[in-house]
């Protein structure tokens, strides 16, 4: 998975994402840059900058680059960092979503 598993803002995971938007976050701009495509080595990689759909958060990610354990895709920086009560603003994500200081033991 070459997008970002959580919000450097917020937290919130995406990983299993179940709320109102197709996705929890939003491409803003698109360029050429970081690492390149590992199975295209002589094109560019792509640099992405993403919105959170839930705080707000913009951030650029290398879609290409190397991330923990290995994995494709990594922060390159925090544009704009979470924006104060856009959370009450959006409509609820499904049940399954919980921040982790609210989630309960089961």
């Amino acid at each position: 998975m070459a997008y970002p598993r959580a919000c450097p803002g917020c937290g919130i995971s995406y990983v299993d994402w179940s709320g109102p938007w197709t996705f929890p976050h939003i491409t803003l701009a698109a360029q050429d840059g970081g690492a390149p495509s590992p199975w295209r080595r002589g094109l560019p990689g792509r640099l992405l900058d993403l919105r959170c759909q839930v705080c707000g958060t913009v951030f650029r990610w290398d879609y290409f680059g190397r991330g923990r354990e290995g994995q494709l895709g990594t922060l390159v920086t925090v544009l704009r960092g979470p924006r104060p009560g856009l959370e009450v603003a959006l409509p609820k994500p499904a049940r399954g979503w919980r921040r982790e200081e609210h989630r309960r033991a089961s």
